[in-house]
């Protein structure tokens, strides 16, 4: 890892790091370095971006990329933080230990004409019985599971006796209706309703103390005035408070139908973050970052890349369309860092120029340095760079703009 060829404090994080050299050698067929000396790679390791895993492997997908590239990064604190988190990720494309389980004991059955035991899977904090065996049909395994009593039934009787008792239940269904149907003049009869307020909105003195009861007090406000946006910004803060995450975030979509400037609502990202990271919430969190929350929801996903609970799959859905789409800031941030060569960087400083922030500063100011490759990393590592001004006026213009200051050419010219 580039952190134990420098000499620095090392811990299980450079792990991780060879995790993903291998990863790129198992998917890709080769290294992600390859020279002729040692020196030569571990220079690259230090100070060169690891190719696209897919140039080397089209097959293999954008979020296998996304996990590899991950655990290659430079840094410590933006790698991938603990082997569990591998882990879920993998499990989540489909890849997890759970399939290579049923695989490998399939593959098993037949050897010396013995049934191999149904494994043990870790699923999260519990423990769950897989039947993997391939000669047991879906029914036998239903039965399996059955108590013992039912167990000693004959397959054909269970499948019988649900279809008989679902046949029977019909029949005194319509035998019932029949019998209770009423005349037309009593059918329009029309049902009384319930007394609804139309007040558009909650009392403010109402709201306070629905605030001071919790979450409960103000599910009930909302559903008197479910137009009120305020109730329901109150009553998101109040779940995720009470760490109700998957309801508090069902209530966000529904208050973004309301409302859609509770998007940049602090509290409300405040809320998605803490979903993404809690295991019951995160997929409905992801959801809306993807597609309703817009663009505040691509800087919540830019956000929580360092996040060790979320952070791969952070990374995946920012490789998604409607995610870069939604803000043009975030894509070329992203597209900056994955680009590999002093050419490829410097093509997309007018795009930079145009829709940077803060977040691609440090990589553009790293372009200024004219060290840090070849022999003893003495050599320039971005020679494109000093051709005219370019880098140097699109640093000090995206800087101007995050600071709120206007920037002329000529003061660009000689930013530091």
């Amino acid at each position: 890892a580039p952190e134990q060829i420098l000499g620095l404090e090392i811990d299980a994080r450079a792990d991780l790091y060879a995790l993903g050299v291998m990863l790129h050698e198992l998917v890709a067929g080769a290294r992600p370095f390859v020279a002729d000396s040692r020196v030569a790679i571990i220079t690259m390791h230090v100070s060169e971006a690891p190719p696209p895993l897919r140039q080397r492997a089209s097959s293999a997908s954008a979020e296998v990329e996304a996990l590899v590239l991950h655990l290659l990064e430079k840094e410590p604190a933006r790698r991938v933080q603990e082997a569990r988190d591998v882990v879920t990720f993998i499990e989540a494309l489909g890849l997890g230990p759970a399939s290579s389980v049923a695989r490998s004991t399939a593959s098993s059955v037949g050897h010396a004409g013995v049934t191999p035991r149904a494994p043990q899977v870790a699923t999260g904090a519990r423990t769950e019985l897989a039947i993997a065996s391939p000669t047991i049909s879906g029914l036998e395994r239903l039965r399996a599971q059955l108590p013992a009593p039912l167990r000693a039934v004959p397959l054909p009787a269970l499948v019988a006796a649900p279809l008989a008792l679902l046949g029977l239940m019909t029949l005194v269904a319509f035998v019932a209706a029949l019998a209770l149907r009423k005349p037309a003049a009593a059918a329009d009869t029309p049902r009384p309703t319930v007394a609804r307020t139309d007040a558009p909105a909650a009392d403010d003195d109402e709201l306070r103390e629905a605030r001071r009861q919790g979450a409960t007090a103000l599910e009930a406000l909302r559903a008197r005035f479910p137009k009120d946006p305020r109730v329901a910004r109150a009553l998101v803060t109040a779940l995720n408070e009470e760490k109700r995450r998957v309801e508090a975030m069902r209530e966000l979509r529904a208050l973004l139908e309301l409302d859609r400037t509770a998007a940049d609502d602090e509290a409300m990202q405040r809320a998605t973050r803490a979903a993404a990271e809690d295991t019951d919430a995160a997929d409905a969190a992801f959801e809306l970052m993807q597609g309703p929350l817009g663009a505040a929801g691509a800087e919540l996903l830019y956000d929580l890349q360092s996040s060790q609970k979320a952070g791969a799959r952070a990374i995946a859905a920012l490789s998604r369309p409607e995610v870069r789409e939604a803000s043009p800031a975030i894509a070329i941030a992203l597209d900056l860092r994955a680009a590999l060569s002093c050419e490829a960087k410097r093509a997309l400083l007018p795009r930079a120029r145009e829709h940077g922030d803060r977040r691609v500063l440090s990589g553009l100011r790293v372009l200024r340095h004219t060290s840090g490759c070849g022999f003893l990393r003495r050599g320039d590592c971005w020679p494109c760079m000093r051709k005219g001004t370019e880098l140097t006026d699109t640093i000090a213009e995206i800087q101007a703009r995050a600071d709120g200051l206007a920037v002329t050419p000529s003061a660009s010219a000689t930013a530091p």
